[in-house]
């Protein structure tokens, strides 16, 4: 299962009520920051989250309301030494005002401790965690190089308990090991095919995350 934390939802600029726009997606371990608005580390800390593992950062375009926080959550991170490296994602155009920040304003060509990568993004897989995936998408906006984010868990067949329980599959390893897909030897000798105790293929679950966009019909 996907969460989603809105730090920000405001354009252009912060409103009383309203930050900036930034999201953190989440899946257990896996925490991912998508954008930075104005002030976002401040939203992080209200948020509760903390900066713990949030070193990877997709930015769907590069708009000032969209990377201005980026300096101050990078210089936080520099001299607090919070993580040892950070990704940070986004189009060709959106990666040139994000370098002239970080390295320009707020590292000032020092050498950060910390490993900070900028990684072009392209249509297609972004990242492979084993059990779910991060992809790209184009979105038509007013600056070139906009995109959107889809965080797709991998398709499934759901183990059937009934049909476990009416071969007297013990509870225990041999069920995992057919719910991974593996042929089991139970204990009287009897040899079980995953086939026999799976039902059919179910797609994951999907969170897309599209920022600004002119259009929806095509996405």
């Amino acid at each position: 299962m996907f969460e989603i934390v809105f730090l920000g939802t405001s354009a252009s600029a912060p409103s009383v009520h309203r930050g900036l726009t930034s999201q953190v997606v989440l899946r257990g371990e896996h925490r991912f920051l998508i954008d930075a608005g104005e002030g976002t580390q401040r939203q992080i800390l209200q948020s509760g989250l903390g900066f713990k593992r949030l070193d990877r950062i997709l930015i769907t375009h590069g708009h000032l309301d969209h990377i201005l926080g980026l300096g101050g959550l990078i210089s936080t991170f520099v001299r607090w030494e919070a993580m040892d490296k950070i990704l940070i994602a986004a189009g060709k155009s959106a990666l040139g005002r994000i370098k002239d920040l970080i390295f320009g304003v707020v590292l000032k060509g020092n050498y950060p401790p910390v490993e900070i990568t900028l990684q072009p993004l392209e249509t297609g897989l972004l990242f492979d965690e084993g059990d779910f995936t991060v992809s790209t998408f184009p979105v038509y906006h007013r600056t070139p190089d906009c995109f959107g984010f889809m965080f797709e868990e991998v398709s499934r067949r759901p183990f059937l308990a009934g049909k476990a329980d009416v071969l007297k599959i013990p509870p225990g390893p041999w069920r995992g090991e057919l719910v991974s897909g593996k042929e089991v030897t139970l204990p009287d000798g009897r040899v079980i095919n995953p086939e026999m105790v799976l039902g059919e293929e179910q797609p994951g679950i999907k969170l897309v995350h599209v920022g600004d966009s002119g259009r929806t019909d095509n996405l």
